[in-house]
């Protein structure tokens, strides 16, 4: 407990001398009006710290403060533009600056918004105020390289780590399947899948960004398809235990030494090393069991192939840009319907902001824009989540009033109030529940205006606002567009059956000649992100208690994935004669009609099929692959059991 303490006072002392230096520095120079800037950047600089593509990140970041302020002045010209502004604004951050698997990454841009409202200024204090945030940036920016520089952090360290953890990991269960330990090969296959999904959502961070580095995210995509039949090929030996004979074992036992030894070679950036050992192994097969034979071969090829490019990247630089369809213009269309609740969400926090900041425009109401601020600042994407962090906002706006009124009967004096605004901005960055936070929030914003000698009414104001806020974020998240966790679980859930039913769709292709790698790979990665989408909406829903089928459901999806990616893969290396078309499709029609039922039980409709046979023709002359094509098919009954029995009410 101490430790964690420790750590977290630690981790505020960087943003807290930030916030010292911006505000204080802004404060000085160009007036209070502009300092509060510093608010916002010293929590952005909570994220942009450990941003992996901080040099993208912080130039959007600038351009849109800049924009929120210009934005701003427009609203305070009068009424017509304030409810404008406010409704299309707002709409605008959510919409294009929402990431559907981090939904928090709005809100400075949100805050930068507001805050700028709630000191308006005339037209001559715009060019101030702009030259005050894109100096402000600079400075954060130069904070985020000195941080990083002492922290000894390069770009791609993070993504590096995760590789390391899982080469690891892969030893575990190595190690766990040679002493038939089951429940520790389990434990470590969640571990590794864990991996898989930060990996994959590192890779997701970059697929936006140009990235200036010798080794990029990118490059380590190969590792989550290694990680993958990782798990997979350990998961088949466990559910076969005839296969564990005695010469069996001693080659995994041979095998774990091999990677542990990769492992720390590459754990100390000898990536050539690492690649020559595993390639060096990979010639010594000498088991005879045809399943295991091909999927080591298979993880050890790409695993030395993957570490040499990983090696060859670290020796110059390149500028690459990934071509994912999650640029900014597949995120506009894909989302431009009302199911969407990117879409949703964003009509929901206009509708609900836009006429309160009129009306407090309107009727010029002191210290009025704290509630359309907290209306922003509540107002979540599903209902539960709305619930939740509306009364923990209460709770802390009305405990922080107190702990203020205290503060404020012993140290009235500006300058000591002024101490109380940094000591409060530094609690902030030291805390994680949200209600402790709002305390301190609360701290900050009451002695800053108190500060500037903005006194009357202030606590009562402050907490009136809030309750007032509170009551619109409820109505409007129960009113307007609502979306809550279950639902969402189930879109998610449909939406890995639609990747599943794509993935189907390309291998099909494969009989005419068409090859689309790149596709697979993104399917590969969206997978995971979504899984995780899942597990979350999972935990925060009713569906709580069924948390274990849906995990399952994950997994079986993962594996029917992996599979399928992978005969995708080896099928495409070979002849296009070799695939039997009308076999193939025979076998991806019996499989598509299956994800269809379960999207339609998902959906409540009425189920035409059941689950897939498994009694196939070969679709193609190798029996490795054609063993895979049945358990993937396994996989899908599986899922549409898991979805039928325990997962529908």
């Amino acid at each position: 407990m101490l430790q964690v303490v420790k750590q977290r006072v630690l981790n505020a002392i960087p943003p807290t001398l930030l916030f010292v230096v911006v505000y204080f520095s802004i404060f000085f120079i160009c007036g209070f009006q502009d300092a509060i800037i510093g608010i916002i950047l010293s929590l952005d600089f909570i994220r942009l710290k450990t941003d992996e593509f901080v040099e993208n990140t912080l130039l959007k970041s600038t351009f849109i403060y800049l924009m929120s302020a210009v934005l701003a002045y427009v609203g305070g010209i009068n009424v017509y533009w304030c409810a404008a502004i406010n409704f299309v604004a707002p709409f605008i951050i959510v919409y294009l600056f929402l990431d559907e698997f981090n939904p928090t990454n709005q809100i400075p841009y949100l805050l930068a918004f507001i805050f700028y409202q709630m000191i308006p200024i005339q037209l001559s204090g715009l060019p101030i105020r702009l030259g005050a945030i894109l100096g402000a940036c600079i400075i954060t920016y130069l904070v985020v390289i000195i941080y990083r520089f002492i922290k000894k952090e390069r770009p791609g360290q993070n993504i590096h780590k995760l590789a390391v953890r899982g080469l690891h990991e892969m030893t575990c269960q190595l190690d766990a399947v040679i002493h038939k330990d089951f429940n520790k090969v389990k434990e470590s296959q969640e571990n590794l899948f864990d991996i898989n999904r930060s990996m994959s959502s590192l890779i997701y961070g970059a697929s936006d960004n140009v990235i200036i580095s010798g080794a990029n995210s990118q490059a380590y995509f190969p590792f989550i398809i290694v990680f993958q039949h990782m798990n997979h090929f350990i998961g088949d030996i466990c559910e076969d235990s005839k296969t564990l004979t005695q010469d069996t074992i001693l080659y995994l036992e041979k095998l774990k030494n091999v990677l542990d030894e990769a492992q720390h070679l590459a754990e100390r950036n000898q990536m050539e090393q690492a690649a020559q050992k595993l390639i060096e192994f990979s010639g010594e097969i000498e088991i005879d069991q045809i399943d295991i034979n091909y999927n080591v071969v298979y993880i050890l090829n790409y695993l030395s192939t993957a570490i040499m490019d990983i090696s060859n990247r670290k020796k110059g630089f390149s500028f690459q840009n990934i071509h994912f369809k999650t640029h900014i213009w597949y995120r506009l269309k894909s989302n431009f319907n009302i199911h969407s609740f990117k879409m949703r969400f964003a009509l929901r926090l206009s509708i609900a902001v836009c006429p309160v900041a009129a009306l407090v425009y309107y009727f010029n109401l002191p210290h009025g824009f704290w509630m359309p601020m907290t209306i922003l600042l509540l107002i979540l994407p599903f209902w539960e989540n709305t619930l939740r962090k509306v009364t923990d906002r209460v709770i802390g706006t009305l405990c922080g009033i107190v702990l203020f009124a205290i503060l404020y009967y012993f140290f009235p004096n500006p300058i000591a109030q002024m101490v109380i605004m940094v000591f409060a901005n530094f609690f902030i960055n030291t805390t994680k529940r949200y209600a402790f936070t709002v305390i301190f929030i609360t701290c900050s914003s009451l002695s800053s205006n108190v500060a500037m000698n903005h006194v009357d009414h202030l606590f009562s104001l402050r907490f009136a606002y809030t309750i007032g806020a509170a009551i619109i974020a409820i109505l409007a998240s129960y009113c307007i567009f609502p979306t809550n966790n279950a639902a969402e679980l189930k879109n998610m859930m449909r939406r890995l059956l639609d990747m599943d039913d794509y993935l189907l769709d390309i291998l099909l292709q494969l009989s005419k000649g068409n090859q689309k790698q790149s596709i697979k790979q993104e399917l590969v990665l969206t997978s995971y992100l979504v899984s995780g989408k899942i597990e979350n909406h999972c935990m925060m829903s009713k569906a709580n208690k069924n948390k274990a089928y849906v995990k399952r459901f994950i997994m079986l999806n993962n594996k029917f994935v992996t599979d399928i990616a992978h005969i995708y893969t080896l099928m495409s290396m070979q002849q296009k004669e070799r695939i039997d078309p009308q076999a193939l499709e025979v076998l991806v029609t019996d499989l598509k009609k299956a994800i269809k039922s379960m999207k339609d039980m998902l959906a409540n409709k009425k189920v035409v099929v059941s689950h897939p046979k498994l009694d196939y023709n070969q679709v193609y002359d190798d029996v490795y692959v054609n063993g895979k094509m049945i358990r993937s098919a396994d996989c899908l009954y599986h899922m549409y059991d898991c979805i039928q029995t325990h997962l529908l009410p």
